[in-house]
């Protein structure tokens, strides 16, 4: 079994690839704590209990000789935003030292790297989006994962270190960890409005247009990653075919509900608005899923079919809670 060392495993991605790939591979976990092991139903092959900004934790990691990395460790959106000199500190010092390190281990073949779409900017800039197209960050949190990016290439220049980046647009889909820091995502976050509160709140006025992708599809795509046969450095683009406004959102829950008649609706965080009225248009950019593609992979669950999972699972467990 191949050894892979997941860098953020406690986290919303991290610890969904710890329980999806712990029957294929051995998994080293590393997080600030430890892993609650009762809520995953996992055994993994090495636990790390540690500070990834730290020497000491990086050497656990390197005394472990793992054969690839996944780094999903960093600060989320809002808290990237707080205090631009802790995220350089969090989300960027500690990659480049653990590159440095790794690079020491014969056996070691790449880093696997969770960036963001954010490092584009705004979509709107564009009229299609690929690989290719200019990085322009408009936020701490993009600007933090474009320099990481940039790191990554300087350390394939410096130790000959192979990696992976992935963009990720925005994923979606109820976590390993029911407490991990994913219920302000737009997708999670309406869904479980809706089951809670039979309400759909959206913050805007649902304009904005985003590409959704389901978790299970993130997992899909590693998995396919790890098993290339030839090493290269590339940068994937990770997304699904459906770029639509966030107001399409709650239209999809509203028709997926078998209770229409109370399920209420709100723009902009208390204006109330019939669902009747909403009304849609079409992005003017286009993501290109060519790369994605070429490599063999194509999103396996669409935006409706990920909705009704969610919903599912999310009443699934308030019934659990309601009965335990």
């Amino acid at each position: 079994m191949k050894k892979v060392c997941i860098v953020g495993a406690n986290g919303y991605i991290g610890s969904e690839l710890l329980v999806n790939l712990k029957k294929n591979y051995k998994i080293i976990s590393v997080s600030r704590k430890k892993a609650n092991k009762k809520k995953i139903k996992t055994n993994i092959f090495k636990e790390i209990i540690g500070d990834i900004k730290l020497e000491k934790t990086i050497t656990k990691i390197i005394n472990e000789k793992p054969e690839y990395i996944i780094f999903v460790a960093s600060f989320n959106h809002f808290k990237s935003e707080e205090n631009f000199k802790l995220t350089l500190n969090n989300n960027n010092n500690s990659l480049i030292n653990l590159c440095k390190a790794i690079s020491k281990n014969k056996n070691f073949k790449k880093i696997i790297y969770f960036s963001s779409f954010q490092v584009y900017g705004n979509y709107q800039e564009h009229t299609i989006i690929d690989e290719k197209t200019i990085k322009n960050p408009k936020n701490y949190y993009g600007l933090s994962h474009s320099i990481n990016e940039d790191l990554l290439k300087i350390a394939k220049i410096k130790f000959n270190i192979n990696y992976d980046i992935i963009r990720l647009t925005n994923s979606y889909g109820y976590p390993a960890l029911p407490t991990s820091d994913c219920w302000w995502l737009v997708v999670n976050d309406l869904c479980k409005s809706y089951v809670d509160y039979k309400k759909i709140i959206m913050i805007s006025d649902g304009k904005p247009f985003r590409n959704f992708i389901h978790l299970d599809d993130v997992i899909k795509f590693v998995r396919l990653l790890l098993n290339k046969k030839k090493l290269s450095s590339e940068i994937y683009n990770l997304s699904s075919n459906e770029t639509v406004q966030i107001k399409k959102i709650a239209k999809k829950i509203y028709n997926n509900s078998y209770e229409k008649n109370k399920l209420k609706l709100f723009i902009n965080k208390d204006k109330s608005m019939k669902f009747k009225d909403l009304k849609f248009e079409n992005p003017s950019f286009k993501i290109s899923n060519k790369k994605l593609e070429n490599l063999g992979f194509r999103p396996s669950i669409s935006l409706n079919k990920g909705i009704e999972k969610l919903i599912k699972e999310l009443k699934k467990r308030k019934t659990q809670a309601y009965t335990n």
